[in-house]
């Protein structure tokens, strides 16, 4: 483990595309652990670029401190660095505070990278285990993840909505039961005109709300 500036560390490009910036709650912890040198260290590739830590670069960065610990890590391909990056980047109970749209995107990449079957709750037919077709299946994924394949399938299912209400979601402006129980079976139409009032409000919308304006 070396300790290197944080300004030479670069940020995976599709870094903004899965995650945010951390809460003023996590910032607080980053410092004090940055300040008492018991923070992880930030994974990084040979070529300076952050696989995981990207958050504690920021903070660091912000808070004039000079050194970070960093470890190497090479990695065979994009996917398996991407895999490494996702897998870091979200745990169990990870859902509950992270932007619920990002969190479909990193459960989508995931499924991606590791050939999960798509339908069928992501089940391998006797067929393809004949063919030799990698049996990676969601539930897989979700142990590994520690939460139920169904949270993993409502995820996913606000990828479904319309950009705007995919915004709305996102800055909490509908919550995602309403999203994935109601919205997501709507119209785009319906869709827009909803996330277009939502996006108005200072307080997300109620379930109610969200049908009203629908049926309107």
């Amino acid at each position: 483990m070396d300790n290197v500036n944080p300004t030479v560390l670069i940020k995976h490009k599709l870094y903004d595309q899965f995650f945010d910036e951390p809460h003023e709650r996590k910032i607080a912890d980053i410092t004090m652990n940055l300040k008492n040198e018991t923070v992880n260290p930030v994974i990084i590739t040979g070529d300076f670029i952050i696989v995981s830590g990207q958050q504690v670069v920021n903070v660091a960065i912000k808070a004039g401190i000079e050194n970070v610990p960093v470890v190497v890590k090479n990695f065979d391909s994009e996917d398996s660095m991407m895999r490494y990056m996702l897998k870091c980047g979200i745990s169990k109970g990870t859902y509950d505070c992270m932007n619920p749209i990002k969190y479909a995107r990193c459960i989508a990449e995931l499924e991606r990278i590791d050939g999960v079957r798509q339908g069928s709750y992501g089940k391998t037919t006797k067929f393809e285990i004949g063919r030799g077709v990698p049996t990676r299946r969601q539930t897989d994924l979700a142990k590994e993840l520690g939460v139920e394949a169904r949270m993993l399938r409502r995820y996913k299912s606000l990828l479904k909505l319309e950009p705007e209400a995919q915004q709305a979601v996102a800055s909490g402006k509908i919550g995602t039961t309403i999203a994935w129980d109601f919205l997501v079976k709507q119209s785009p139409e319906r869709q827009r005109k909803v996330a277009e009032i939502a996006l108005k409000k200072e307080k997300a919308l109620t379930k109610q709300q969200t049908i009203a304006i629908c049926l309107k």
